[in-house]
């Protein structure tokens, strides 16, 4: 604007001087002179205009579109340039915004995947084997199991110049959640993506005496993500790495590892180093005749994993997922390890075959959780090893097979399990409930929905936790029942019952829930239409009669926290359900129709854990 200022000022004199001078060659010239200044103005314009143009990102927001600009930032990792042409960046109420499948998987290597029915986006960082689940116009992500609030929604944004659709997701955020620091360069216009390094020294191959030495140590590295989830440890070599060259001594429970590399040139040099910070914590190489010995020594409430591949040995160390490390006896395979939930004394059982209380003498189990109070192992009179695990509350736990070995993590039920269900077997103990021909309604609901239940719920197979209320004659208050689910983070409460009259002629299935627990969870699933599906299902599996989906004040379905159902199965005093009610065959089919339906619920109204 300065110069435009300039130009006009110059114009004016130079028109008045030749005005008042020479008026018609001061005309001639003032008419050349505005020619020349029109051609030179529009090239200032021109590239004011071209200085301003921004590239535009199209934005669908919950359902309305709009239009924000960009100048273009790029985003860099290491100091490489991501491109980002298809769908560039762009800032949105103070956040950034990247291109989930430019930035994240062509540029970070991240596996990524797109469920268009549920606009569920799956991103998975190989490196640090974290997995973040997003949905499209939502806030929510899910990172290993942990639900977090992304500063801004995902959304959907088209490019209208490359005519290329895509998701927008907070670069900073997420980035730093998966193994990353961020930070953002106003005056480079740059989005710096980082990783930390340790170490990392690389050298080319001298000369050596290739008839005492047949590898060579050429490179050593040490990097670590910036979420601190994992940390790797790297060294290369000339030839190829494998178990005959290169001998490996471990001690867990101690937290240190040495690699030998046998007839090795050390090129890199002896090494020792302490970090503070790091899951390492020392790290030697060293010369030692003819071989290179390399000491990592971590803490040890992190795990590691070592992998040869051709020329390199890389030792993964992270932040261990696992309670309980219990290593495997020679022979025992992970299938033949059974378990058992028995959460209503705070504890479970592993069962290992065979007996092994001498081998685990010598191999400790490896405890890094604190809410476990002990870890007791014995061999039962069956033959097998029994590993008794008490925690100091109520806990899910979740066992994973290794090389040689399982762990255990162990967690609040809903970071450990992705589908809660609480079975409630009505009445117990000195509450009968109905009765016929000394029949008691107690003991049905409880034949059913936990002993022949517990079959379904408990295979593996199934996609859903269970937990039962009582779990033997017991009576259980009313208050104790609904608060339960509460407790277990539960997402559904079904509680079973049978009918009674004083006409054996009234007959059918009945479905209860209570108005004043109808609301909708974040998937859409109210007490309602559990109740119809519960209904249907049942109807359709049994081949019974139907009273009818109906609502009541019962205490457990109204005072609960989830959405909650009552199933009256039948009429006890029924002169038809009766003997259906009191068949051991019939009752196998109503435990199996009622795991049925609350896992078909599972899948169509997903927890989104």
């Amino acid at each position: 604007m300065r110069v435009l200022s300039l130009l006009s000022s110059y114009y004016h004199k130079f028109q008045n001087h030749f005005i008042s001078n020479q008026y018609r060659v001061g005309k001639i010239v003032s008419v050349l002179f505005v020619m020349f200044l029109t051609v030179l103005l529009s090239g200032v314009v021109s590239q004011t205009a071209m200085a301003a143009k921004k590239t535009t990102i199209q934005v669908d927001n919950n359902g309305k579109t709009k239009k924000y600009s960009n100048t273009g930032q790029k985003v860099t990792l290491d100091g490489t340039t991501i491109s980002t042409k298809s769908l560039p960046s762009v800032k949105i109420n103070k956040v950034w915004m990247v291109s989930v499948t430019e930035v994240f998987e062509n540029g970070l290597g991240c596996l990524y995947s797109y469920e268009s029915a549920s606009k569920k986006i799956t991103l998975n960082n190989p490196e640090t084997d974290c997995t973040a689940i997003l949905t499209v116009g939502s806030k929510k992500v899910i990172i290993d199991n942990t639900s977090y609030s992304l500063p801004y929604q995902v959304i959907e944004a088209t490019n209208p110049a490359s005519g290329k659709t895509g998701f927008l997701v907070p670069v900073s955020y997420l980035t730093k959640k998966m193994g990353y620091t961020c930070s953002y360069s106003a005056s480079e216009k740059n989005i710096k993506l980082t990783t930390i390094t340790f170490l990392d020294k690389d050298v080319k191959i001298p000369e050596y005496d290739s008839s005492i030495y047949t590898n060579v140590l050429t490179s050593v590295n040490l990097r670590q993500n910036a979420a601190s989830t994992r940390q790797v440890f790297e060294l290369i070599t000339k030839s190829v790495l494998s178990t005959e060259n290169v001998k490996i001594v471990e001690d867990e429970e101690k937290g240190w590892i040495t690699y030998t590399l046998l007839n090795t040139y050390n090129a890199v040099g002896n090494i020792q180093k302490t970090y503070q910070t790091s899951f390492v914590k020392k790290l030697s190489i060293v010369t030692s005749g003819h071989h290179v010995v390399i000491t990592v020594t971590y803490k040890s409430k992190y795990s590691y994993m070592t992998q040869l591949e051709e020329d390199s040995l890389t030792a993964s160390f992270s932040s261990a997922t696992y309670s309980l490390k219990i290593k495997m006896p020679e022979g025992i395979k992970f299938s033949q390890i059974k378990n058992q939930d028995q959460y209503y004394k705070k504890r479970f059982l592993i069962e290992i075959p065979g007996k092994w209380e001498e081998y685990y003498e010598s191999n400790p189990i490896i405890s890094n959780n604190n809410v476990i109070q002990s870890v007791q192992v014995d061999v039962k009179t069956s033959g097998n090893t029994q590993i008794l695990v008490k925690t100091k509350k109520l806990q899910g736990y979740k066992l994973t097979e290794k090389n040689g070995y399982f762990t255990v993590a162990i967690d609040d039920p809903k970071k450990i399990y992705k589908n809660i269900v609480v079975l409630d077997a009505g009445h117990g103990g000195k509450d009968d409930g109905a009765t016929n021909k000394g029949t008691k309604e107690k003991n049905l609901n409880y034949k059913i929905i936990y002993s022949k239940a517990k079959e379904y719920f408990d295979s593996s197979d199934s996609n859903v936790k269970a937990y039962w209320t009582r779990t033997d004659d017991t009576f259980i208050t009313l208050a104790d029942r609904a608060k339960f689910a509460s407790k277990v983070g539960a997402d559904l409460f079904v509680s079973l019952h049978m009918n009674s009259c004083n006409k054996s002629s009234v007959n059918g299935l009945e479905v209860y829930y209570s108005k004043e627990n109808n609301k909708a969870t974040d998937s859409g699933l109210t007490s309602r239409i559990l109740a119809n599906k519960m209904l249907n299902t049942l109807k359709t599996d049994l081949n019974s009669s139907s009273r009818g989906v109906k609502t009541a004040r019962f205490y457990v379905t109204r005072h609960n926290t989830v959405p909650a159902i009552l199933v009256e199965l039948g009429f006890l005093s029924g002169n038809l359900d009766y003997r259906k009610l009191t068949s051991d065959s019939y009752q196998t089919q109503a435990a199996e129709s009622i795991y049925k339906c609350i896992s078909s619920i599972f899948q169509t109204y997903p927890t989104n854990r």
